[in-house]
This record gives C-alpha cells, sequence and structure tokens, in this order.
C-alpha cells in the first residue's frame, strides 16, 4: 500500500485522492481480514484480486494521466472518474459488510460450533462426481478436438487456439459451441483434479487413487494449461490444486497466501500474456510500471467507460445478468440474448478491440444500479462467510471452497457470460459431491446407520 501512496500527490483533486486512499484501506482490510483469525480463502482472494486490480493500478494510472487502449482522453472527465471510484468503494464496502454480518455471532446462531474438523469419509456422491468428471472430460476429447486443430490445439498460444475456433464457428464468447470446447471440459478437468488429491490425502497407500489423480492431473494439462486458455481458467486449476494439497488454515499459512497472491497478481499476472501470442510474434509483454499501462490493469478504466454508457444510454435492468445465468442458451434458441457488458462499454467508447474485461462491481451497476449492485455483493458476502467457515469444520467441503475462491477472480474481472458457465458448473458439480445424503433422504449424515427402518441406538453409558 505504501508504494502506491507515493504516487498520490501526483493525482489531481482532493476528492479523486480521498477515494483512491478509501479502496487502499478497504482491500486492505478485507486482506488483513482475511488471515487474522485464520485462513479464509473466499475473502482474501477476492480482496487481493480487488486490491491488485482496481485499487492499486488506477493511483498510478491517475498520477500520470493515462489511459489504455489509445484512449488518452478517457480520465479527463473528473466526475466520470469520482463516481467510477465511488462505485469500486461501495462495491467492495458491501461485500465486506455481508461478510462481516454472515459471520457475526447471530447471523450464525447462538447454537453454532466451534470450528473443528469432523470425522471424513468419501460418500458415494464424490466418487460418482469423480468418475463423472473424469469419464466425460475423457470422451470429449476426440470431440472438442477438432475445433482446436487437432490434439496439438491443445498446446498452441490462445491467440491461436482463438482463431481456430473462429473457423469453426465459435467465436461468440456466450455460444454453445464455445462453452462445449472451453468451458465444459476444463471445469470437469479441475473438479476431478481437486477431488482427487482429496482422496489421495485420505487413502495414500491405494494404487486407485493415485491412478485417479494422475488421469485429473493429464486432463489439466490438457484441458486448461496456461498456453492455449485464458489466465483464470489455467489460476484456478493451478492455484486451487495447491490450496487443496496443502490446505492452509492457520493465520500464518493465511498471511503467505496472501502475500503470494499479491505479489503473483502485481508482477506475473501481466507476465503470463507471453501465452497469448504465438512464437514469433512482435507483441510485447509489459512488465513493471508500464504494466499498469496495459490491458492487463484496465478494470477500472472499464468501470469510468462504464459510467460514460451509462450515461448516454441508460442502465440495462437485468438482462446482462440474466444472459450471464443463462449462459448455456445459444443464441439460436434466444436472439435477445444480451451481448456482453464488456463489449456494450467499450464499443460505445469507439475501441475497435472488443474482447476487455469489466469488473463485476460495474457490470452490476450498468445492469443493476447501485442498489443491486449492493445487494448482489452483500449476498456474495454473506456466501463467502458460510463457504470460508466450512474450510475448516468438514474437509468434504474443501473441494469446492478451493475451486470457488480461486475461480471468483474470473467473476470479478468479468464479463459475467464468460466467466459464469466454467465457475458455475465447476461450483455445481462440486457441491453436489459434498451434500453427502443417507438412505433416508434428509437425515443427518451424522446419525447413525439405519437398520430395516429403525435407526440404531446409540450405546448408553448408563448401568
Amino acid at each position: 500500500m505504501a508504494f502506491a501512496l507515493w504516487w498520490l500527490p501526483d493525482v489531481d483533486g482532493w476528492t479523486i485522492r480521498f477515494l483512491l486512499v478509501v479502496n487502499l484501506a478497504l482491500t486492505t482490510a478485507g486482506i488483513v481480514t482475511g488471515y487474522v483469525s485464520g485462513f479464509r480463502p473466499i475473502l482474501t482472494l477476492f480482496f487481493c484480486f480487488n486490491y491488485c486490480w482496481l485499487a492499486v493500478p488506477p493511483v498510478y494510472q491517475l498520477s500520470v494521466n493515462r489511459g489504455i487502449w489509445h484512449d488518452p482522453w478517457v480520465y479527463q472527465d473528473r466526475a466520470a472518474v469520482t463516481q467510477a471510484l465511488a462505485i469500486v468503494a461501495v462495491g467492495c464496502a458491501a461485500m465486506l459488510l455481508g461478510y462481516l454480518r454472515g459471520a457475526s455471532p447471530s447471523a450464525a446462531g447462538d447454537s453454532a460450533p466451534a470450528v473443528r474438523q469432523k470425522p471424513d469419509t468419501i460418500s458415494t456422491a464424490e466418487t460418482r462426481v469423480l468418475l463423472f468428471a473424469i469419464l466425460g472430460a475423457l470422451v470429449l476429447l476426440p470431440i472438442v478436438a477438432p475445433y482446436v486443430g487437432g490434439f496439438g490445439g491443445f498446446f498452441q498460444s490462445r491467440r491461436e487456439a482463438t482463431q481456430a475456433l473462429a473457423r469453426a464457428g465459435g467465436s461468440d464468447v456466450s455460444g454453445g459451441l464455445n462453452a462445449l470446447v472451453r468451458t465444459v471440459p476444463g471445469a470437469l478437468a479441475v473438479v476431478a483434479a481437486v477431488l482427487s488429491i482429496r482422496r489421495v490425502k485420505m487413502a495414500p497407500r491405494l494404487v486407485s487413487c493415485w491412478m485417479l489423480l494422475g488421469a485429473s492431473l493429464a486432463l489439466v494439462l490438457v484441458y486448461a494449461n496456461p498456453l492455449a486458455n485464458a489466465r483464470y481458467k489455467s489460476m484456478t486449476a493451478l492455484a486451487a490444486i495447491v490450496l487443496m494439497l496443502f490446505r492452509p488454515s492457520s493465520q500464518r499459512s493465511g498471511r503467505l497466501v496472501a502475500f503470494l497472491a499479491v505479489g503473483g497478481l502485481l508482477f506475473l499476472y501481466p507476465l503470463a500474456n507471453v501465452f497469448r501470442y504465438a512464437a514469433g510474434s512482435d507483441d510485447v509483454v509489459s512488465s513493471g510500471l508500464s504494466a499498469f499501462l496495459t490491458g492487463d490493469f484496465d478494470g477500472f478504466q472499464q468501470i469510468v467507460n462504464s459510467v460514460y454508457y451509462v450515461n448516454r444510454h441508460g442502465h440495462t435492468w437485468g438482462l446482462q445478468s440474466l444472459s450471464a445465468l443463462l449462459i448455456f442458451v445459444p443464441r439460436s434458441v434466444w436472439p435477445g440474448k444480451a451481448t456482453p457488458t464488456n463489449e456494450l462499454v467499450a464499443q460505445d467508447r469507439g475501441y475497435d478491440f472488443l474482447n476487455l474485461s469489466i469488473p463485476v462491481q460495474a457490470e452490476l451497476w450498468v445492469d443493476l444500479t447501485f442498489v443491486g449492485m449492493v445487494i448482489a455483493l452483500v449476498a456474495w458476502g454473506v456466501l463467502a462467510t458460510r463457504l470460508d467457515r466450512l474450510w475448516h469444520s468438514e474437509a468434504r467441503w474443501q473441494p469446492l471452497v478451493a475451486f470457488v475462491a480461486v475461480a471468483q477472480i474470473g467473476l470479478i474481472r468479468g464479463p459475467l457470460s464468460a466467466a459464469a458457465g466454467f465457475a458455475g458448473l465447476g461450483a455445481l458439480l462440486l457441491w453436489i459431491a459434498a451434500r453427502r445424503r443417507t438412505q433416508a433422504a434428509g437425515a443427518d449424515p451424522d446419525d447413525p446407520p439405519r437398520s430395516n427402518g429403525r435407526t440404531a441406538s446409540r450405546p448408553s453409558s448408563s448401568p
């Protein structure tokens, strides 16, 4: 935070400086809250990404008064800049408020148990989801390969992979073919990997567990490698696997995760762009302060552009969010399906390159106004509280928490229509795997087994 404050005196306007400090303080508070009383994966990574993407870069961009995408005038309207900073602040505050509200004793209930690890077993549902994910990814392999230019297409650059898919008719980021090729196989592979790791940790001597893990990691290498895939997908795969391997839970390990996440997002994240370009390309990958003036950190500029869009066209009143939720519905079935918000905003600004990010705060604000954005992010915070609590209390939920903690970065970066399919499918399968059911519907999994329609009695301690 200190080095960002170094640029603050060069920013024009006391109101803008104040809001920049507020955003730095809010995101820093979120990060610290995420580890001070034990590692909370979802909260920590939510605010690590917001800090590195929407809190630090705007300070530098406004201090030199330079925009991205050859748009030198984007920050000239100080009222739009001020409103964009307020959108970031309100969005981050809403998420943190929801999280703290969900973590309060009254929200948890007076009878909420202390955080403790319950006895762990592998359920039938978890085994079925694991096998479904592995077999599904294997079955899709010969189906997907022709659309990426053959098996070697899984290991070409992202630009080449995109061009191959476009030639096959899958250029629509929210289309069914694009989902089949890019979304479903990767989600299945990551789900298989995190479930396999959990199984190996529980039964390290079983050869079958190691065989399942080997198959899962091979599928991750094919479907979620950083060469041909968006960074948030390959990052979700790698980081979720690491979280499941080490399962950090203490304050010390949480602080280490936060430190590595901030360092990686600020300094290594831009370098991953090297995988986007084909060998021999003239494109340059930026690093250092110059990276803050590239598309890797275009989030705040896109919020400013969103303010311009709403000033000219008004809010979209739920259509964008509905289209993101119904991501798998093709446009041939739903002709009125919304154009992704990032494209609307970029077109309105006159950019010729439309595949840009759009922060979730801006996307929700464009679609649902401040009221809808606050409600959505408070709900996000409440849900994150419950999942982070399960990270410590029940091991069967850890694959879901690890996946959601990292996959949410794609949702934060946006657009929702591009990230919702991958995050939603993976989370759904892991939720099914963790939601253990006994033979009697609704029975508590910790209850003793039923026999002949009757609950077996517990041994009495009385004589």
